[in-house]
């Protein structure tokens, strides 16, 4: 039968023939040796790696990136209060500092209440209620409502993106009870405890490491290890400023973090039912 077939069929035939067992060249690719290196970085990075088929260039996946130890480890922020008096349930704030690094906020209250005797004395303070004035040592300063301060004061705090720990001088009996009384009264509690892990107290830290002082209070120390600063007692900006220097002096700032740190949860349940006993030694 074949034989009988026309000479063009047989030519069709046979290029058809050819079409059907045509050899298809391979893409273009890496040599052995330019593969063999990517292999072995995969190995070592442990990343997969896809060949694209139009250009065989390896392309490595992103990867989100992870967030480092020092990203995680809360920082210090140094702050202090002032206030119309020593009950933490009844006072009022006059004043909010706080040091991080070379980075402050400070901001002047108008008290809701009449400044305290001992107040007047130490923080010079006065506040004239019929001009809605408040005055340092005479001099008229710039003052806010209670409720825009600790939203100003909630803000800077959140500008780190870092987790928190605030340290004050007797933190634990003072600082950290009113401020936990004033944030609760102003419904700022929970939005600051979202972004501040707890508070530490550099008094206690004090007592540990110097026990042979006789006083542990603010001023005995930096007259004692900070002969030469220059500062005024009960200035919330002036006494976080010499806080931080006296811990960054002893270099232990860790201790904060670990044994003389409260969380916020730890303030919450130790808030007294009456008058906080200070003991300012």
């Amino acid at each position: 039968m074949d034989s009988n077939r026309p000479d063009g069929d047989k030519s069709t035939s046979k290029k058809a023939h050819k079409r059907k067992h045509k050899k298809v060249s391979p893409e273009p690719s890496t040599s052995k040796r330019s593969k063999q290196d990517i292999h072995s970085e995969d190995k070592k990075t442990g990343k997969e790696i896809i060949y694209k088929r139009e250009t065989d260039v390896p392309v490595v996946p992103k990867t989100k990136k992870k967030k480092t130890k020092t990203d995680e480890t809360p920082i210090v922020v140094y702050f202090d209060l002032e206030t119309t008096g020593l009950d933490v349930q009844k006072e009022s704030l006059t004043q909010i500092a706080a040091q991080f690094e070379e980075q402050t906020f400070s901001v002047y209250i108008k008290p809701k209440g009449p400044i305290g005797h001992w107040a007047l004395e130490n923080t010079h303070l006065n506040y004239d209620s019929k001009s809605f004035t408040l005055y340092y040592k005479g001099k008229k300063v710039t003052s806010k409502e209670p409720q825009d301060a600790l939203e100003d004061f909630v803000n800077f705090l959140k500008s780190f993106s870092r987790p928190i720990i605030l340290a004050a001088h007797f933190c634990h009996q003072f600082d950290a009870q009113i401020l936990y009384k004033q944030l609760v009264d102003h419904h700022l509690w929970e939005d600051f405890s979202s972004i501040v892990n707890g508070f530490a107290d550099t008094c206690l830290m004090f007592q540990k490491l110097k026990p042979s002082l006789k006083y542990h209070k603010l001023d005995a120390l930096a007259s004692k290890f900070l002969p030469a600063e220059r500062y005024s007692l009960h200035n919330a900006v002036d006494d976080t400023r010499i806080l931080k220097s006296l811990v960054e002096k002893e270099g232990k700032e860790n201790m904060l973090r670990n044994d003389f740190f409260q969380t916020c949860l730890q303030t919450k349940q130790y808030f007294p039912k009456g008058r906080a006993i200070l003991r300012f030694r």
